[in-house]
């Protein structure tokens, strides 16, 4: 489960951001964006990296394993630093956010008890100023409709969770 949903729902959900904002993804970006959260699920006696590499190719690899690093770091640190170098991982991350994000949101306003929902939250209420330093430093890397609806999202979320 991610996002509530099924991690293929998730899985698509992602590519489908992706593919609204960059029409023209290169295939290796959508099977990596499809794959992104392989390594959290893939079976630990496989090579995954290997299964990546020799089916879709190593881009696909670069890819998936970059997004789960920027995982493991934003788990670790509240604000860590946010790369733009790579502008295939900073689409895919930026569409995995839009996802994210608009799935808690949609959760959070549709609960009872706003406050009650974000207490048991606290771990996406911490990472809000990453995802704003995210926001910052890659809008100018974006597709200009994929910047606005993540400066829209991550504003949103700084003023339900009181991290603006």
């Amino acid at each position: 489960m991610i996002d509530g949903a099924p991690a293929l729902a998730h899985a698509v959900d992602v590519a489908l951001a992706l593919g609204r904002h960059v029409p023209d993804a290169a295939p290796e970006l959508v099977a990596a964006v499809l794959l992104h959260d392989s390594p959290e699920f893939a079976p630990s006696d496989i090579g995954l990296d290997t299964t990546l590499t020799t089916r879709l190719g190593a881009e696909v690899t670069r890819v998936v394993r970059a997004m789960e690093r920027e995982h493991i770091v934003m788990a670790e640190r509240a604000v860590p630093d946010v790369g733009t170098g790579d502008l295939w991982v900073t689409w895919a991350s930026a569409a995995d956010k839009l996802v994210s994000l608009r799935s808690i949101l949609r959760r959070a306003a549709r609960s009872a008890d706003q406050a009650a929902y974000w207490r048991t939250r606290t771990a996406f209420v911490a990472r809000v100023p990453y995802f704003r330093a995210f926001h910052t430093r890659t809008a100018p890397h974006l597709p200009a409709r994929m910047s606005e609806e993540l400066e829209r999202l991550v504003t949103r979320a700084e003023r339900t969770t009181g991290r603006a």
